[in-house]
This record gives C-alpha cells, sequence and structure tokens, in this order.
C-alpha cells in the first residue's frame, strides 16, 4: 500500500466535492449538467473502492472453489450460457471443458444470514409468506451446496490481488447509464499452484 496514492485518490475526491458545491452554488440547472454530475458520482466511488483494496495491501475478497480438505483448484468463475459457473482449468490454464454451477453467496452460512441479506432489500416487515419464502431460498441454497459437496468442491472467501474499474455496456446514454464500479481479480482466476484437476 502506498500512502501516496491514497492521499491522491482522497484529493481526487476532494476535488469532485468541491466542483459539485461550485455547481450547486452558482445555482445551475440540474439537468444542465447531470452527464458530469453522475460521472463524478462514479468517479469517486471508483476512487473509494481503489483505497479500500490499497487499504487491504492491493487485495479483495472473492469467491473461491476448493476441494473439502481446503484446497484451492484451478478453476476460474466466467460467466456461462446460464449464468456463472466455475471453468475447471488445466496445467496451462486453458479450459477443460469441464464446468460446475457457481452456488455463490458463500457469506451466508445460517438462515438468519439469508434473512438479514433479504431483509436488507427490503423496507417494510417480512410476513408469514414472505418468511416462508426465505425459508425455502434457503433451503435451494443449502441443497446446491450439498450438491456441489457431492461432486468433490466447495466454495469459499479467499483474498488475492485486485483492481477497481469502471464497468458497463452499450453506447450512449443508455450505456452510461450501466456503468457501475467492480472489483476484479488480478491474478489469472485463481492463486498459482492451485490443484489441477483431472475431471
Amino acid at each position: 500500500m502506498t500512502t501516496t496514492q491514497i492521499e491522491n485518490l482522497k484529493a481526487d475526491n476532494a476535488r469532485i466535492q468541491a466542483k459539485k458545491e461550485e455547481r450547486l452554488a452558482d445555482q445551475t440547472n440540474g439537468e444542465d449538467c447531470f452527464v458530469s454530475e453522475f460521472a463524478g458520482t462514479l468517479t469517486s466511488r471508483l476512487n473509494k473502492v481503489k483505497i479500500e483494496i490499497l487499504e487491504n495491501g492491493g487485495k479483495s475478497e472473492f469467491d473461491g472453489l476448493f476441494t473439502p480438505e481446503g484446497e484451492r483448484i484451478a478453476a476460474k468463475l466466467i460467466r456461462g450460457k446460464w449464468g456463472l459457473c466455475w471453468a475447471i482449468c488445466d496445467d496451462e490454464g486453458q479450459f477443460t471443458g469441464t464446468f460446475q454451477k457457481h452456488v455463490g453467496r458463500v457469506d451466508i452460512q445460517t438462515f438468519e444470514d439469508y434473512l438479514k441479506v433479504e431483509k436488507s432489500f427490503h423496507a417494510y416487515e417480512f410476513n408469514e409468506h414472505e418468511m416462508k419464502a426465505c425459508k425455502k431460498g434457503f433451503k435451494r441454497l443449502e441443497t446446491k451446496r450439498k450438491n456441489l459437496l457431492k461432486k468433490g468442491f466447495v466454495e469459499k472467501f479467499e483474498m488475492a490481488d485486485a483492481y477497481a474499474m469502471i464497468d458497463g455496456s452499450g453506447t450512449g446514454f443508455s450505456g452510461l447509464s450501466t456503468c457501475h464500479v467492480v472489483v476484479r481479480r488480478a491474478d489469472d482466476g485463481y492463486p498459482e499452484g492451485s490443484l489441477v484437476i483431472n475431471v
């Protein structure tokens, strides 16, 4: 972590905030500068994430595919035809043609964890119907994890070198509306020395 990099990012955020306050002080019509306002907010968000990564020694938390004994498997998390999946790799880093569905939600270990996450998406108290839906959702998650374990895999968090960037798709204003900050792995999708498996 370099203190200079963090100080530069914080100074950049201060400049963005000062420009925003200057526009507001001039009572500029918000519609006249919404693109620069959006870009400034996005850049500020990007800088904050970069600072978090630098403060963590250049690392961030990612999902990893492991054996039940805890050894990391050479597998990359990719977007497949039916969503995220693990692409199992050979000793040269090439896909073997074997793919395993990504279960995700590694941070959720108990029903209380699941409920807490689900409630964070809603501003109202859950009724009986929503509680039943949560119980079914958690049961499905547990079933997916058990099926993954039967195949000899578990998903866990791991720390890896990371970088932050702005991502999105499309062009023009519709493309602009898809822009968001993402954190990506700086390695090739899995750490060096990961277990190569034959499946």
